[in-house]
């Protein structure tokens, strides 16, 4: 029995049609064909998966409220809102005028380009996308403050976080190296509710210009602010105020209930070995300081910008420093817990009244 008898039993039915009675050459053209019709499914299952992805990954349905309607609902003025906005607890909307391509200026390793040393000019975004007209995205506190101010801004871009999200979740499936993706992936998620999307080119007209009657607010955080608005009335003459109640912020914003003290107190905390000064100035940008992760993130900023002592982050993450013998050594995440943590813990028990 020869080499195509012995395999005919495992000819797969989509492949009746190719004529198996062919000599060698024939055969090898036949599997040729063959493995170029699975690549071609294998694609197509890839790009299936990516819209399935999309599907699971799409947010609800907004629906988007004016805020000047909110205030009268709320019985305040649209400024106590925008103030909101500009203090980062409140999400304001605008809607996208300036049709076309944008993108997000932050690299393939989640740096933003502002924080790279040197020129920015020869960096590649690592996303792009269109933005449609008339679509909503959030708006910068900058930019919130400008209507406040001047009752109208041409934005200087708009944040989308869903929209970083799913192009990071398609880029991190593209990666060969999945740790290290991984690690890249979440430190752009990290970045969604703060770097902006910007006009990826040059504005050609002066169209785009934001007014107040064009802001609105997601219709679910109005009702977080009825809820809170009405437990406040309700102990509103015990208080004897009539103040907005806060809200949790929605973005990545600092947490304000660490007192600025205890930031300070924390950063001056003796830490060991030359990533003292290092950590300490990553104290004092970390959106919450007695975090670890928090604190991590911003390191990894310092190293990204090559902040003496630090002079990069290695492929598996750690961050590379220069010691005092002039030599290279690693910094661990799991070093920063334990000397964090050590840090927290005098800071509070030295808090503590007896």
């Amino acid at each position: 029995m020869d080499e195509f008898e012995n395999n005919s039993h495992s000819v797969q039915p989509g492949q009746s049609a190719l004529d198996l009675r062919v000599d060698r050459a024939g055969w090898e053209k036949a599997r040729l064909q063959a493995s170029a019709a699975k690549k071609e499914r294998e694609k197509l299952g890839q790009e299936e998966a990516f819209a399935l992805l999309r599907q699971k990954d799409a947010p609800a349905e907004r629906v988007y409220l004016k805020l000047v309607d909110v205030a009268e609902q709320l019985g305040c003025k649209p400024d106590d809102l925008l103030d909101k906005g500009v203090a980062g607890k409140l999400d304001v909307y605008a809607p996208v005028l300036l049709e076309g391509l944008y993108a997000w200026p932050v690299t393939n390793r989640g740096i933003p380009h502002a924080s790279l040393v040197g020129s920015i000019d020869g960096v590649e975004p690592v996303f792009r996308a269109r933005l449609q007209y008339g679509e909503y995205a959030l708006l910068l506190p900058a930019d919130i403050k400008k209507i406040k101010v001047e009752q109208s801004v041409k934005p200087s871009g708009y944040i989308c976080p869903e929209l970083v999200m799913r192009h990071t979740a398609e880029w991190q499936q593209e990666q060969q190296q999945a740790g290290r993706a991984a690690m890249l992936a979440e430190r752009m998620k990290n970045r969604a509710n703060s770097v902006a999307w910007i006009f990826a080119h040059p504005r050609t007209t002066d169209a785009g210009v934001v007014r107040l009657e064009m802001l609105r607010v997601d219709s679910g955080d109005v009702q977080r602010l009825l809820e809170q608005s009405s437990s406040l009335y309700e102990a509103q003459d015990a208080h004897g105020t009539n103040e907005l109640p806060e809200r949790l912020p929605l973005g990545d914003k600092k947490n304000d209930s660490v007192s600025t003290v205890v930031r300070n107190q924390i950063a001056e905390y003796p830490f060991r070995g030359e990533m003292s000064s290092a950590i300490a100035n990553a104290v004092h940008a970390a959106v919450d300081p007695e975090s670890f992760h928090s604190v991590w993130e911003e390191l990894l900023k310092l190293a990204e910008a090559k902040m003496a002592p630090l002079l990069s982050v290695n492929e598996e993450g750690k961050i590379r420093f220069r010691n005092r013998e002039g030599k290279t050594n690693v910094y661990e995440k799991s070093s920063l817990e334990k000397s964090l943590g050590r840090a927290v813990k005098a800071v509070k028990s030295s808090c503590k009244t007896p």
